[in-house]
C-alpha cells in the first residue's frame, strides 16, 4: 500500500465497532477494536470528555435521546433533548430500592423504600378499569354513574393519593382494598374530593383526606 497522509485518508461516518485503530501498550505497538477499545477503558483518573458548546448524548436501538447533556445549559435530560431544570427525565422515576417491611424496631433502618415519581393515572368515565395502579402517585377518577374501584397493593413507604377531578351527570367513586388497615372502603362524590394513602407493612394506611366518606372496621 503506497504511504498516504492520515489527512487523505477516507473518512468513516458509521462505525460497526469491528474497526481496528492503532495502540501502544508497553512500548509495543498493537491493534484493538473500537468495540474491544470503548469496553475496556480503564482508568484512576478521571475520564472527561469536554463537549464544550455541544451535546453530549447517549442512545441506543430504541431512541436516540436515552441521556443528553447540554453542553452550554450544564443540564442532564433522560429520553428528553431539552431538558429544562438540572435534572429532567421525561418518564417515570424509581428513587432507591424494593424493601421488605421491617417487622422490628432495630429493622427499621435497613428499611430503605423506593420512591416512585410517576405522572398521574386517569380512570373512570367510559373506561371498563377499576383498578387502581399502585405504579403513580396520583390517581384522578372521573364517573357517569356510580362505580366501584380496588386499589392495588403498592410498595412498602409509598405515598397515594385518590382524587374525584369530574362527575359528568351523577355518580359517585367507592373505593376499596384488600389490604387495607383502619377502614373497608372509602366514598367520593364531590368534584375535588380527595384521599391520601401510605402503604406500610402490608397495608393501606389513611393519613389525610377531603370530603370523603370514610368507612371503618
Amino acid at each position: 500500500m503506497p504511504s498516504v497522509k492520515i489527512s487523505q485518508l477516507p473518512s468513516i461516518t458509521t462505525t460497526s465497532g469491528g474497526e481496528v485503530i492503532l495502540a501502544v501498550q508497553n512500548g509495543i505497538s498493537k491493534k484493538v477494536t473500537l468495540a474491544s477499545l470503548f469496553n475496556g477503558i480503564k482508568s484512576s483518573t478521571d475520564f472527561k470528555f469536554d463537549v464544550q458548546s455541544a451535546s453530549f448524548k447517549i442512545s441506543n436501538d430504541v431512541t436516540d435521546i436515552l441521556t443528553a447533556i447540554g453542553g452550554t445549559t450544564n443540564k442532564i435530560g433522560v429520553l428528553t433533548n431539552t431538558p429544562d431544570v438540572d435534572f429532567h427525565v421525561y418518564g417515570s422515576t424509581k428513587i432507591g430500592k424494593a424493601a421488605t417491611y421491617a417487622a422490628t424496631t432495630a429493622d427499621v433502618s435497613a428499611d430503605k423504600p423506593a420512591i416512585n415519581i410517576t405522572p398521574y393515572e386517569l380512570i373512570g368515565s367510559q373506561s371498563a378499569t377499576t383498578t387502581i395502579t399502585a405504579s403513580c402517585d396520583t390517581t384522578a377518577i372521573v364517573v357517569e354513574s356510580d362505580r366501584i374501584f380496588t386499589l392495588s397493593d403498592g410498595t412498602n413507604g409509598q405515598s397515594k393519593t385518590v382524587i374525584l377531578t369530574n362527575i359528568v351527570g351523577t355518580g359517585k367513586a367507592t373505593v376499596t382494598s384488600a389490604n387495607s388497615q383502619g377502614w373497608t372502603s372509602f366514598v367520593l362524590s364531590n368534584v375535588g374530593a380527595s384521599i391520601s394513602l401510605k402503604f406500610i407493612g402490608g397495608k393501606w394506611f389513611v393519613v389525610g383526606s377531603y370530603l370523603a366518606a370514610i368507612s371503618t372496621e
